[in-house]
Protein backbone atom coordinates (compact mmCIF):
# COMPACT_ATOMS: atom_id res chain seq x y z
CA UNK A 1 0.00 0.00 0.00
CA UNK A 2 2.26 2.42 1.17
CA UNK A 3 4.62 1.78 -1.96
CA UNK A 4 1.66 2.23 -4.38
CA UNK A 5 0.40 5.32 -2.82
CA UNK A 6 4.28 6.56 -3.33
CA UNK A 7 4.43 5.70 -6.89
CA UNK A 8 0.98 7.45 -7.72
CA UNK A 9 1.94 10.91 -6.32
CA UNK A 10 5.88 10.89 -7.65
CA UNK A 11 3.97 9.72 -10.90
CA UNK A 12 1.75 12.70 -10.96
CA UNK A 13 4.14 15.15 -9.86
CA UNK A 14 6.04 14.62 -12.95
CA UNK A 15 3.15 13.84 -15.09
CA UNK A 16 0.65 16.94 -14.47
CA UNK A 17 3.34 19.22 -16.25
CA UNK A 18 3.61 17.41 -19.27
CA UNK A 19 -0.35 16.48 -19.85
CA UNK A 20 -1.41 19.76 -18.23
CA UNK A 21 0.71 21.23 -20.90
CA UNK A 22 -0.51 19.24 -23.41
CA UNK A 23 -3.87 20.17 -22.86
CA UNK A 24 -3.50 24.29 -21.95
CA UNK A 25 -0.57 25.26 -24.67
CA UNK A 26 -1.38 22.39 -27.39
CA UNK A 27 -2.91 25.13 -29.18
CA UNK A 28 -0.14 27.56 -29.46
CA UNK A 29 2.72 25.14 -29.96
CA UNK A 30 0.61 23.55 -32.87
CA UNK A 31 -0.24 26.88 -34.53
CA UNK A 32 3.65 27.32 -34.24
CA UNK A 33 4.81 24.30 -35.78
CA UNK A 34 2.02 23.57 -38.37
CA UNK A 35 -0.04 27.00 -38.65
CA UNK A 36 -3.40 28.22 -37.36
CA UNK A 37 -5.39 26.40 -39.85
CA UNK A 38 -4.34 23.14 -37.42
CA UNK A 39 -5.93 24.53 -34.57
CA UNK A 40 -8.56 21.74 -34.65
CA UNK A 41 -5.39 19.19 -33.97
CA UNK A 42 -5.38 20.97 -30.31
CA UNK A 43 -8.61 19.35 -29.48
CA UNK A 44 -7.36 15.67 -30.38
CA UNK A 45 -4.31 16.66 -28.26
CA UNK A 46 -6.88 17.68 -25.09
CA UNK A 47 -8.61 14.36 -25.68
CA UNK A 48 -5.60 12.02 -25.71
CA UNK A 49 -4.08 13.92 -22.81
CA UNK A 50 -6.86 13.61 -20.32
CA UNK A 51 -6.89 9.83 -21.54
CA UNK A 52 -3.32 9.50 -20.50
CA UNK A 53 -4.40 11.19 -17.16
CA UNK A 54 -6.22 8.28 -16.48
CA UNK A 55 -3.71 6.04 -17.09
CA UNK A 56 -1.12 7.58 -15.02
CA UNK A 57 -2.97 8.27 -12.21
CA UNK A 58 -3.16 4.20 -11.92
CA UNK A 59 0.17 3.38 -13.40
CA UNK A 60 1.46 2.35 -10.47
CA UNK A 61 -1.40 -0.05 -10.12
CA UNK A 62 -0.42 -2.35 -12.80
CA UNK A 63 3.19 -3.79 -11.39
CA UNK A 64 1.24 -4.00 -7.86
CA UNK A 65 -1.25 -6.42 -9.13
CA UNK A 66 1.96 -8.20 -11.62
CA UNK A 67 3.78 -8.69 -8.85
CA UNK A 68 1.15 -10.26 -6.44
CA UNK A 69 0.21 -12.66 -9.58
CA UNK A 70 -2.79 -11.26 -10.62
CA UNK A 71 -2.39 -12.15 -14.38
CA UNK A 72 -5.59 -12.93 -15.20
CA UNK A 73 -7.33 -9.67 -14.25
CA UNK A 74 -4.71 -7.46 -16.02
CA UNK A 75 -5.48 -9.64 -19.64
CA UNK A 76 -9.06 -9.23 -19.20
CA UNK A 77 -8.31 -5.47 -18.54
CA UNK A 78 -6.54 -4.98 -21.53
CA UNK A 79 -8.81 -7.45 -23.67
CA UNK A 80 -11.88 -5.64 -22.37
CA UNK A 81 -10.40 -2.13 -22.95
CA UNK A 82 -9.02 -2.88 -26.66
CA UNK A 83 -12.55 -4.37 -27.34
CA UNK A 84 -14.58 -0.98 -26.35
CA UNK A 85 -11.90 1.04 -27.76
CA UNK A 86 -12.13 -0.66 -31.30
CA UNK A 87 -16.24 -0.76 -30.99
CA UNK A 88 -16.47 3.25 -29.73
CA UNK A 89 -14.30 4.36 -32.44
CA UNK A 90 -15.85 2.61 -35.14
CA UNK A 91 -19.26 4.08 -33.48
CA UNK A 92 -18.35 7.16 -33.08
CA UNK A 93 -16.98 7.48 -36.49
CA UNK A 94 -19.56 5.59 -38.65
CA UNK A 95 -22.92 6.14 -37.02
CA UNK A 96 -22.12 9.81 -35.26
CA UNK A 97 -19.24 10.91 -37.93
CA UNK A 98 -17.12 12.25 -35.70
CA UNK A 99 -13.62 11.58 -37.42
CA UNK A 100 -10.49 11.92 -35.66
CA UNK A 101 -12.42 13.10 -33.02
CA UNK A 102 -14.64 9.98 -32.38
CA UNK A 103 -11.44 7.68 -32.46
CA UNK A 104 -9.75 9.92 -30.06
CA UNK A 105 -12.95 9.89 -27.64
CA UNK A 106 -12.98 6.29 -28.42
CA UNK A 107 -9.78 6.04 -26.78
CA UNK A 108 -10.69 8.24 -23.93
CA UNK A 109 -14.29 6.64 -22.37
CA UNK A 110 -12.56 3.12 -22.01
CA UNK A 111 -9.40 4.43 -20.04
CA UNK A 112 -11.26 6.61 -17.46
CA UNK A 113 -13.39 3.88 -17.03
CA UNK A 114 -11.27 1.00 -17.16
CA UNK A 115 -7.59 2.10 -15.79
CA UNK A 116 -9.00 4.90 -14.14
CA UNK A 117 -11.94 3.72 -12.19
CA UNK A 118 -11.76 -0.37 -12.52
CA UNK A 119 -8.37 -1.07 -12.20
CA UNK A 120 -7.43 1.18 -8.41
CA UNK A 121 -10.45 -0.29 -6.93
CA UNK A 122 -9.60 -3.87 -7.84
CA UNK A 123 -5.83 -3.03 -6.83
CA UNK A 124 -7.62 -1.55 -3.29
CA UNK A 125 -9.64 -4.93 -3.12
CA UNK A 126 -6.44 -7.03 -3.66
CA UNK A 127 -4.50 -4.77 -1.20
CA UNK A 128 -7.37 -4.41 1.27
CA UNK A 129 -7.21 -0.72 1.00
CA UNK A 130 -10.07 1.23 1.76
CA UNK A 131 -11.14 3.09 -1.86
CA UNK A 132 -11.62 5.93 0.91
CA UNK A 133 -8.26 6.46 1.74
CA UNK A 134 -6.47 5.92 -1.43
CA UNK A 135 -8.57 8.35 -3.06
CA UNK A 136 -7.78 10.80 -0.33
CA UNK A 137 -4.17 10.12 -0.59
CA UNK A 138 -3.44 10.17 -4.03
CA UNK A 139 -6.98 11.60 -6.16
CA UNK A 140 -7.36 14.76 -3.62
CA UNK A 141 -3.63 15.33 -3.64
CA UNK A 142 -3.00 15.47 -7.57
CA UNK A 143 -5.96 16.89 -8.85
CA UNK A 144 -5.97 20.27 -6.83
CA UNK A 145 -2.39 20.64 -8.12
CA UNK A 146 -3.54 19.94 -11.44
CA UNK A 147 -6.29 22.13 -11.55
CA UNK A 148 -4.14 25.02 -9.90
CA UNK A 149 -1.37 24.93 -12.56
CA UNK A 150 -3.90 24.30 -15.54
CA UNK A 151 -5.80 27.33 -14.66
CA UNK A 152 -2.08 29.09 -14.25
CA UNK A 153 -1.37 27.62 -18.11
CA UNK A 154 -5.43 29.17 -19.29
CA UNK A 155 -4.70 32.18 -18.23
CA UNK A 156 -0.73 32.84 -19.74
CA UNK A 157 -2.44 30.75 -22.85
CA UNK A 158 -5.28 33.73 -22.87
CA UNK A 159 -3.41 36.53 -22.21
CA UNK A 160 0.10 35.75 -23.91
CA UNK A 161 -0.77 34.09 -26.99
CA UNK A 162 2.85 32.79 -28.14
CA UNK A 163 3.54 34.32 -31.74
CA UNK A 164 7.00 33.03 -31.77
CA UNK A 165 9.24 30.22 -30.40
CA UNK A 166 11.33 32.38 -28.23
CA UNK A 167 8.38 33.51 -26.39
CA UNK A 168 6.58 30.17 -26.31
CA UNK A 169 9.91 28.33 -24.23
CA UNK A 170 10.31 31.66 -22.13
CA UNK A 171 6.00 30.85 -21.00
CA UNK A 172 6.99 27.15 -20.78
CA UNK A 173 9.92 28.08 -18.69
CA UNK A 174 8.03 30.32 -16.42
CA UNK A 175 5.28 28.18 -16.30
CA UNK A 176 7.40 25.08 -14.98
CA UNK A 177 9.25 27.36 -12.38
CA UNK A 178 5.75 28.00 -10.77
CA UNK A 179 4.58 24.79 -10.88
CA UNK A 180 7.37 23.51 -8.51
CA UNK A 181 5.94 25.74 -4.99
CA UNK A 182 2.40 23.72 -6.53
CA UNK A 183 3.79 20.77 -6.80
CA UNK A 184 6.11 20.39 -3.17
CA UNK A 185 3.06 22.12 -0.94
CA UNK A 186 -0.59 20.20 -2.64
CA UNK A 187 1.01 17.09 -4.36
CA UNK A 188 3.77 16.29 -1.09
CA UNK A 189 3.81 15.19 2.04
CA UNK A 190 5.72 16.98 4.69
CA UNK A 191 7.47 13.92 5.08
CA UNK A 192 8.11 13.68 1.27
CA UNK A 193 9.14 17.35 0.94
CA UNK A 194 11.76 16.96 3.80
CA UNK A 195 13.60 13.83 2.28
CA UNK A 196 13.58 15.97 -1.56
CA UNK A 197 15.26 18.72 0.52
CA UNK A 198 17.82 16.49 1.60
CA UNK A 199 18.48 14.43 -1.54
CA UNK A 200 18.72 18.03 -3.38
CA UNK A 201 21.10 19.43 -0.62
CA UNK A 202 23.43 16.65 -0.69
CA UNK A 203 23.19 16.32 -4.82
CA UNK A 204 24.29 20.28 -4.31
CA UNK A 205 26.63 19.53 -2.24
CA UNK A 206 27.86 17.08 -4.11
CA UNK A 207 28.18 18.96 -7.26
CA UNK A 208 29.69 22.11 -4.79
CA UNK A 209 32.68 19.46 -3.78
CA UNK A 210 33.36 18.40 -8.12
CA UNK A 211 33.57 21.67 -8.81
CA UNK A 212 36.09 22.80 -6.21
CA UNK A 213 38.36 19.69 -6.89
CA UNK A 214 37.79 20.41 -10.72
CA UNK A 215 39.38 24.22 -9.72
Amino acid sequence: QWLMIKSIRFFMLLAIPLFVGFMTLGKEFISLWMGPEYDQSATILFILALAQFAAISSAPCVPTLMGLGRIRFLAAKSLLEGILNLALSILLVIVFDLGIFGVAIGSLIPMIIITGFAVPIYTCKVLEMKISEFVSLTFFRWVPAALLFGALCCVASNRWFSQSWPFFFAKVAVLGILYIPISITILLTPEERSVCFKQLKEYADMLRTQVKSSL
